[in-house]
């Protein structure tokens, strides 16, 4: 009997001893699982395919938001299908804290990093999404299930500057080409201009003015007026790509005025144009447009012969913190 009681106290002894080693192996199994159902939600949200995400979801599943609302099952699988913004994701890291077991919940801190890009207009900048959670698992019916995604903290970067610095409610960037241009000047007949559909920066649409043989002494212009409507109160940026063929100057203008033709505003590139031949040339202007403004006026300037050219000439209305190139 004394033998018999040794045999079981050292089997016991043996078990007690074996239990944190067969813990800590039941732990290292269920968080490869959870991981790799991570893996799964990386690729699904990568296709923006929110079906492998459903059944990973506990049925009482909740997503509290970062106010203390809390979405649906429904609801937090759309996020899957579309992201705000306009945002093209183009990569997904995840970095997942310890986790923490409790018997059937494991607990684990995660932070999401999206980059991507959003599309404003014809406009497309770099766009980056970091967020944190603290993530709830089950384990239901021998499966770990997702039942609760606490989100801590989240934003938006577009160009390296929090989304809400950048007005959503605002125009898109507009493309300002190829109608409505006009040619002006001291001596309009001694130039000519084109506008076409084709030919200009990556083949999309250009204008130009070209100087005639006795353009030598004049200064020519091809404008167009933008409505200021939206624009008002706000700061824009004119921006495209500009070209020259033997040019002593040549440019792009941005005016702002007021009533009567008041000027308000403007910037001419007088310290950054183009002299002699210059391929593909990008430029930027940057403009207050205050609330009085009726109306802005745009173009391109060629002082003497040669030839001038501008092509993917846009407008978008900035952060007012972005610094004005005009006077």
């Amino acid at each position: 009997m004394r033998r018999r009681f040794s045999t079981i106290a050292a089997c016991m002894c043996a078990i007690l001893f074996a239990w944190p080693s067969l813990a800590a192996r039941a732990d290292a199994t269920a968080e490869a699982a959870i991981r790799a159902d991570y893996d799964t939600i990386r690729n699904a949200s990568m296709a923006y395919d929110p079906g492998p995400v459903a059944p990973l979801l506990s049925v009482g599943f909740q997503h509290v938001n970062e106010d203390g609302s809390i979405d649906s099952i429904d609801a937090y699988l759309k996020i899957f299908s579309t992201y705000s913004g306009g945002m093209v994701v183009t990569g997904m890291t995840y970095t997942l804290g310890a986790f923490t077991f409790d018997g059937s919940t494991a607990t684990v801190g995660r932070t999401l990093m999206m980059d991507g890009t959003f599309t404003a207009g014809k406009v497309t900048r770099a766009g980056q999404g970091v967020f944190t959670s603290t993530d709830t698992w089950s384990l239901e019916d021998g499966t770990w299930r997702l039942r609760m995604v606490r989100s801590l903290s989240g934003k938006w970067l577009i160009d390296g500057k929090p989304a809400s610095e950048w007005d959503t409610n605002a125009p898109s960037a507009t493309s300002m080409l190829p109608d409505g241009w006009k040619l002006i000047g001291s001596h309009p007949p001694s130039y000519t201009t084109i506008d076409s559909d084709t030919g200009g920066w990556n083949d999309g649409p250009t204008i130009g003015v070209i100087g005639g043989s006795d353009a030598a002494r004049y200064v020519a212009g091809y404008a167009e007026v933008i409505p200021v409507k939206g624009y008002q109160g706000k700061t824009v940026r004119i921006f495209g790509m500009l070209k020259t063929t033997n040019v002593r100057s040549a440019g792009f203008f941005a005016r702002v005025e007021g009533p009567i033709g008041t000027l308000l505003t403007i910037d001419s590139m007088r310290n950054r144009r183009l002299v002699g031949t210059k391929a593909w040339t990008p430029f930027s202007i940057v403009l207050r447009v205050p609330s009085a403004a009726t109306v802005i006026g745009t173009g391109l300037t060629l002082v003497g012969g040669g030839s001038a050219y501008a092509s993917d000439l846009q407008i978008e209305i900035v952060p007012d913190s972005t610094p004005v190139t005009g006077t």
